[in-house]
């Protein structure tokens, strides 16, 4: 379970650290996490549990939305229209956010930023596998295969840590605020 982990975590590691362009990643990320976050506040048909009113705020923990989300009324919403209206909306507001920092600074964000989420959120994952790790034989008693309980679990955290990355990188990416020393540029890139 944790090699296969590892080996994804660590290719995006190295990427980034060999200076690939992470923008389109970031880009289809980001929609994913907006679709997620869709998903979340317009559970099933049930639509007394939809709140659009959260659901735009969480989005605009991300960027500044431009769609008033919280007043539609949850039986004119069509979900996947929704979706594609704030993915829109979304990329319009990351294209401002690269013209207003130019290309080279952008690419440099997304990369600095990737990592330094990957890697504080990878070493609280290798400290939660372990404690499922340790508490995973007390399964047995519960007629579960533990290593199939293991892997199972572990898969299912794995996914939520690439979600609560992708999460935190998108909130990062448009709001962190950049002190650039001009002389630290040449070379950087």
């Amino acid at each position: 379970v944790m090699n296969e982990q590892r080996r994804v975590v660590y290719k995006y590691r190295r990427e980034i650290l060999e200076g690939r362009d992470m923008s389109d990643v970031a880009r289809d990320e980001l929609e994913g996490v907006i679709d997620r976050y869709v998903d979340e506040y317009t559970p099933g048909d049930e639509l007394t549990e939809w709140d659009m009113p959260e659901l735009e705020a969480q989005l605009r923990q991300i960027w500044p939305v431009s769609i008033d989300v919280a007043s539609m009324a949850p039986e004119s919403v069509d979900r996947e229209k929704l979706k594609d209206a704030l993915n829109d909306d979304a990329m319009n507001a990351y294209d401002e956010r690269e013209e207003q920092l130019g290309d080279e600074l952008m690419r440099y964000i997304e990369r600095s930023i990737l990592l330094e989420v990957i890697d504080n959120r990878w070493r609280e994952h290798l400290y939660d596998m372990d404690y499922l790790r340790e508490g995973i034989h007390l399964r047995g008693f519960a007629q579960i295969d533990p290593l199939v309980a293991y892997k199972n679990e572990g898969f299912a955290m794995f996914e939520e840590l690439m979600h609560s990355i992708w999460e935190e990188f998108s909130k990062l990416v448009f709001n962190a605020e950049i002190e650039v020393d001009p002389s630290q540029l040449d070379g950087a890139f």
